[in-house]
């Protein structure tokens, strides 16, 4: 009997390959003429560093048009932009019959750095939200959203898994104890292992095997 209580996954780049590239997009449609403040943005918040929120921000500051208002119009056109293109991308085949194989055995959960309403939205929208026993995003961070999960349970952290395809994703699981699986793409340029407290894998279908034997 595994002693694994619950499979906890990051969601761009790991339910939905491609749709960090769709947000990538988004980002550049709505700041086309600010790239050096959009590059700057992203790397003091990107990879769950911040939230969208604070990306908007930190452009519009530069800009000097960064009131409350202005913030969420950009919030609210980036989530349309990427709503849509998200949909359109879809859940594979393949990550659909795996939530599926292992939500027979393991409550799932989500943990993002997307805020929890958008999240949500999303996910109904793909059609997979029944998939899972909780949603977890911004504003807290994966590590608190870890955490949260775990009180919810009454778990400790060696008995949570954490799938996910990004450096804040492995921190996040190295902070907290838990388990870390890593799905590796071009971006990360992990190669795949597996070690006592961590995995790498080439997509998300190979994380049964590995689960069932924790």
């Amino acid at each position: 009997m595994s002693r694994i209580k619950a499979i906890v996954f990051d969601f761009d780049g790991t339910i939905v390959p491609g749709s960090e590239t769709v947000k990538e997009n988004a980002w550049r449609f709505l700041f086309s003429e600010d790239e050096d403040d959009l590059c700057a943005a992203l790397l003091k918040f990107g990879e769950g560093k911040g939230s969208r929120f604070d990306i908007i921000r930190f452009i519009l500051e530069r800009k000097g048009m960064a009131d409350d208002g202005s913030v969420a119009s950009y919030s609210r056109k980036f989530d349309e932009e990427t709503q849509k293109a998200i949909n359109e991308l879809g859940v594979p085949l393949n990550i659909r019959l795996t939530l599926e194989k292992l939500k027979e055995n393991y409550p799932l959960f989500i943990n993002t750095a997307t805020p929890t309403e958008a999240i949500e939205q999303t996910l109904v929208g793909l059609g997979i939200r029944e998939m899972f026993a909780g949603v977890y995003g911004r504003p807290f961070s994966k590590f608190d959203n870890l955490k949260s999960i775990a009180n919810l349970l009454e778990a400790e952290p060696s008995s949570i898994v954490f799938i996910g395809d990004g450096r804040g994703d492995k921190e996040a699981a190295e902070s907290f104890g838990c388990f870390f699986i890593g799905i590796a793409n071009k971006n990360n340029g992990w190669e795949p292992q597996i070690s006592k407290d961590s995995a790498v894998i080439n997509h998300l279908g190979n994380c049964v095997s590995i689960i069932e034997k924790l």
